[in-house]
């Protein structure tokens, strides 16, 4: 789901470019590709700059011709909100939103911890 996920917003990718991305091996990545078209999600193409390299991209009509396994989960969520007041759900909204950032800030501070050069010598209580 990953490497159709990267393909559906990043648009095609070279093998190469999926394997880096996935971290995984050449047999890996192969392997990958190898399932996503025999479920008609992706296809091979040669790529058109280097005929060495191969580029994956979305089989459209194969995707479109699958059921969406989405709907129900969709039409779960649509009964759970229909049981809110408008002002519950721009509550809810405002917390999710308010929530996501505090997620986003918190990361990144932890991530910057984590690199500085000084991490070592600092001791929590």
């Amino acid at each position: 789901m990953k490497a159709l996920s990267i393909l559906l917003h990043d648009g095609p990718q070279t093998a190469g470019s999926l394997m880096a991305r996935l971290a995984v091996t050449s047999g890996a990545v192969t392997g990958v590709i190898n399932r996503l078209e025999d479920h008609r999600l992706a296809r091979r193409q040669a790529d058109p700059r280097d005929g060495r390299k191969v580029v994956v991209t979305v089989d459209l009509a194969g995707l479109a011709a699958r059921e969406n396994v989405y709907l129900s989960i969709g039409a779960a969520f649509d009964r759970l909100h229909a049981t809110y007041s408008t002002q519950e759900l721009r509550f809810l909204t405002r917390h999710l939103e308010a929530s996501i950032e505090i997620t986003r800030q918190e990361t990144a501070a932890l991530n910057r911890a984590r690199d500085s050069p000084a991490r070592d010598l600092r001791r929590r209580p």
